[in-house]
C-alpha cells in the first residue's frame, strides 16, 4: 500500500489561500478564454521553436549515420529514391494482404495502420467535410474514388459538386514526387482529349449551378482544352452565371493561346477579361497578378514590361493586394534579361520582404530565391547582397521556400560562387563549414573556384581540407580538379603536403580502374610524383608511373620533366635493372631530353 505523505502545515496554508481566490473570482464574473483549435503538430512546432536548427545534421530525409549519408549528388538521389522504393512496395504489401496486419493492440488507434475498410466506413460518408477527412486517411486514392461513385447516386447535391470536384482535380495529374525529382512541365496541347469521366459527371449536375460551371471551366483551363475553356466561358456570360476569380485566372492563364499576333492584340484578351471582373464586381487576388506579371514577362519587351508591371503593381497595392514571392520572381524575369539595362530593384525587393512574414500564396513562390541569387551571382557579384538573400532565407520558416534539390543546388552553387570571389577565403571558409556537406554538395565547378582561390590566396592550410571532399564527394574523376590540386602541391614546396601526391594518385588509379573514362594526367604533375617515390625508393611505384607514361602516352598532356626521368634513370641503375633503366634512356632520347648526365652506369 502506498503512503503519501503531507506537510499539514503547508497544507492548511495552501488550502486557505484557495478558498480566499475563490471567494474573490466568485465576487466577479468568471470570463472563460476562447478555445483555441489547435492543430495535431503545433504542440512539435512549439518545441522545436525552442531549438536551434543543427546545419552540421543530415537531412531528415536520410539517417543519422556516418555510413548511411550520402555525401554525393548521385547517392543522394539514389538513397531518396530507394527509401521512397521501399515505402511504396510497403504500402503495397499492407494492401496487398491486409488479412496479415489486423492485429493490432494500439490505443488509441492509429489510423496509418489500419488496413482495409469495410463497406460500412463508406457508407458513414454523407458530407464534403467526410470526403476531406477520407481523403486525409491513408486509403488508397483509387481505392476511395471506387466507392464513392458508388455512392454518389444516394447522396445529396453538394456531396456530388464535391466529388465532381475530386475527380476534375485528379483529371490529369501525373504522381507525385519528392524534393529529388524534378516535377517536369507538362507540355501545354491546345485542344487536348477529353476526360469521358468529367463530361459525364457534370452532365449529372444542374445546368444551372455555378460551381458545376466554375469547376469544369477550370478543368478544361488546367488541361488546355482552350477551345472547350473559351466556349463555355463564353456561354456563362451569355446565361448571366456568376464567375469566380479561380475562373477569371484559369481564363487568364489559356487567353494566350487563343490569340496570334502582336503583343497589343494578346493584351487586348487581357483586358477584356479583367473589365468582365470589374463588370461583375469580382475583385482579383494575388494569382491575377502573378499572371498578369508573367504575362507580361513572356509578350513584351523589357522597355514596355518594365512601364506596364510598375503600374500593374501600383493598381494592386491599391485594392490592398500585396505581392507574393512569385510576383517578385516575374518582376525579377522583366527586369533581369538579356541585354536590357542594369536595375537595382532587386536590392529593393529584398529590403521590402525583409520586413515581411513570407506565406505559400502561389506555387511559384519556391522559383524566387534562386533566380535572386542567380542574378546576385551573375549581375551585381555583391557578398552583401548575397547574405542578405541568404539571411531571409534561412529566418523564420522560410527555408520551405528553396524549392527542390534542383533549384538547391543552383542556389548555393551561386551563393558560394559570388562570396567565395567577392570576400576573404577565410570568411568564405566559415560559411563553407556551415553548409558543406550536411546541406550542399558543391559541384566540381565550385570546387574549381575555389581551388583557385587557395591558390591565389597561397592558404595551402586548406589543402588537405580540399582533397578529403574531392574524395569524399566523388570528384576524383576530374583531372582539371585533381591536376589543380597538385599544381597547388607542387607551388606550395611543403614536404607535409608532398605526402598527399601519392596518395591522390593511388586514389585517382583505383577509381579509373572501374571506370571508362580516362583520366588526362598533366606530366609535369606526374614529373613530381616519380621524384618523390625516387627520393623515397619506391621503386613498385615508380615503375607503374613510368609504364603510364611509356604505354599510356595519349592519357598524357605534355612531357615529363628531364629532372624526374634523371631520378628515375639512377634509381634503377641503383637496382641493376637494366631493362627499365634502356627504357627511361629510349623515351628520354625519343623526346629530346637527356638523363645520362650522370656517373652511374647500367
Amino acid at each position: 500500500m502506498n503512503v503519501i505523505y503531507v506537510n499539514s502545515r503547508k497544507f492548511a496554508l495552501n488550502f486557505a489561500r484557495l478558498q480566499s481566490s475563490s471567494s474573490a473570482a466568485t465576487a466577479g464574473s468568471i470570463d472563460i478564454p476562447r478555445r483555441i483549435k489547435r492543430k495535431p503538430d503545433d504542440v512539435l512546432k512549439t518545441l522545436a521553436a525552442l531549438q536551434t536548427t543543427d546545419i552540421t545534421s543530415a537531412h531528415y530525409q536520410f539517417h543519422d549515420d556516418r555510413f548511411l549519408i550520402p555525401y554525393s549528388n548521385q547517392r543522394r538521389k539514389a538513397y531518396a529514391l530507394s527509401e521512397e522504393s521501399g515505402r511504396s512496395a510497403a504500402k503495397w504489401l499492407h494492401k496487398k494482404y491486409a488479412d496479415l496486419f489486423k492485429y493490432s493492440k494500439g490505443e488509441p488507434m492509429i489510423e496509418a495502420y489500419v488496413t482495409g475498410r469495410s463497406l460500412e466506413d463508406f457508407e458513414n460518408v454523407q458530407t464534403p467535410d467526410d470526403i476531406c477527412a477520407l481523403l486525409d486517411s491513408q486509403i488508397d486514392m483509387n481505392e476511395i474514388i471506387q466507392e464513392l461513385g458508388k455512392l454518389k447516386d444516394n447522396r445529396s447535391q453538394d456531396f456530388k459538386q464535391a466529388y465532381f470536384e475530386l475527380i476534375c482535380y485528379l483529371s490529369g495529374q501525373s504522381s507525385s514526387g519528392d524534393r529529388f525529382l524534378t516535377h517536369s512541365v507538362r507540355q501545354k496541347v491546345v485542344n487536348a482529349t477529353r476526360n469521358e469521366e468529367v463530361d459525364k459527371l457534370f452532365k449529372e449536375l444542374p445546368a444551372d449551378d455555378a460551381r458545376a460551371l466554375n469547376t469544369m471551366i477550370r478543368t478544361l483551363c488546367r488541361n488546355f482544352l482552350v477551345t472547350d475553356a473559351w466556349t463555355l466561358y463564353q456561354k456563362a456570360l451569355a446565361d448571366g452565371m456568376p464567375i469566380y476569380v479561380d475562373t477569371f485566372n484559369s481564363m487568364l492563364q489559356i487567353v494566350l493561346h487563343l490569340n496570334e499576333g502582336l503583343p497589343a492584340i494578346k493584351w487586348k484578351s487581357v483586358e477584356d477579361i479583367l473589365n468582365t471582373m470589374a463588370n461583375q464586381s469580382v475583385k482579383p487576388s494575388v494569382q491575377t497578378l502573378n499572371i498578369l506579371l508573367e504575362i507580361l514577362s513572356s509578350i513584351f519587351g523589357w522597355k514596355d514590361a518594365r512601364q506596364m508591371s510598375m503600374g500593374i503593381l501600383a493598381e494592386f497595392r491599391a485594392l490592398e493586394i500585396t505581392p507574393s514571392l512569385a510576383s517578385w520572381y516575374h518582376i525579377l524575369n522583366i527586369f533581369y534579361r538579356d541585354r536590357s539595362p542594369m536595375s537595382g530593384i532587386l536590392v529593393d525587393i529584398v529590403a521590402e520582404l525583409e520586413k515581411q512574414e513570407l506565406s505559400v500564396q502561389d506555387h511559384k513562390d519556391a522559383n524566387f530565391f534562386v533566380t535572386a541569387m542567380t542574378i546576385c551571382a551573375n549581375q551585381f557579384q555583391n557578398a552583401q547582397l548575397a547574405h542578405r538573400i541568404n539571411d531571409l532565407l534561412r529566418k523564420s520558416n522560410n527555408g520551405i521556400f528553396i524549392g527542390d534539390s534542383v533549384k538547391e543546388s543552383v542556389y548555393y552553387r551561386n551563393y558560394f560562387q559570388v562570396i567565395c570571389v567577392t570576400e576573404p577565403l577565410d570568411s568564405f571558409m566559415e560559411v563553407y563549414h556551415t553548409y558543406v556537406p550536411s546541406v550542399y554538395i558543391p559541384e566540381p565547378s565550385v570546387m574549381e573556384t575555389i581551388l583557385k582561390t587557395v591558390e591565389m590566396n597561397s592558404a595551402f592550410q586548406y589543402v588537405p581540407l580540399m582533397w578529403r571532399h574531392i574524395l569524399l564527394f566523388e570528384h576524383t574523376t576530374r583531372d582539371n580538379l585533381v591536376n589543380l590540386l597538385f599544381r597547388i602541391i607542387t607551388d606550395a614546396g611543403d614536404s607535409e603536403l608532398d605526402k598527399l601526391c601519392v596518395s591522390i594518385w593511388d586514389k585517382v588509379e583505383e577509381n579509373m580502374e572501374s571506370r571508362r573514362n580516362t583520366f588526362k594526367w598533366k606530366a609535369v604533375h606526374l614529373s613530381h610524383i616519380l621524384t618523390l617515390l625516387c627520393k623515397g625508393d619506391n621503386l613498385e611505384k615508380a615503375m607503374k608511373i613510368f609504364e603510364k607514361i611509356n604505354e599510356n602516352s595519349y592519357q598524357l598532356e605534355g612531357v615529363p620533366t628531364e629532372d624526374a626521368l634523371r631520378h628515375l634513370y639512377k634509381l634503377f641503375v641503383q637496382h641493376k635493372m637494366e631493362l627499365m633503366a634502356e627504357k627511361v634512356l629510349h623515351y628520354a632520347q625519343e623526346n629530346g631530353l637527356n638523363v645520362t648526365n650522370t656517373n652511374d652506369s647500367v
